[in-house]
């Protein structure tokens, strides 16, 4: 997708497998954009709120996050602008 917007967007699956979490981090794009397509995860960011299929999430700029107990199923797509 970066390559056909020339930057502007990029989306891939995230598939987290053998990780029970993410590390707790924060990014300075326009836009992140999380849909869960299969299991779940509990995302840390300003409170807790677990997540299952066909949940989405958005996550401002410079705002701390981590997804913890992720399950082994635990698919992602990613959306972000501008690509990363």
């Amino acid at each position: 997708m970066s390559e056909a917007t020339r930057g502007l967007a990029g989306a891939h699956v995230v598939r987290p497998k053998g990780a029970a979490e993410t590390p707790r981090e924060t990014h300075a794009r326009e836009l992140q954009f999380f849909f869960v397509l299969d299991g779940g995860a509990t995302l840390d960011c300003q409170g807790t709120h677990r997540l299952s299929p066909g949940d989405a999430v958005t996550i401002p700029a410079s705002l701390r996050y981590a997804l913890r107990e992720c399950g082994d199923e635990l698919s992602l797509l990613e959306v972000t602008l501008p690509a990363a």
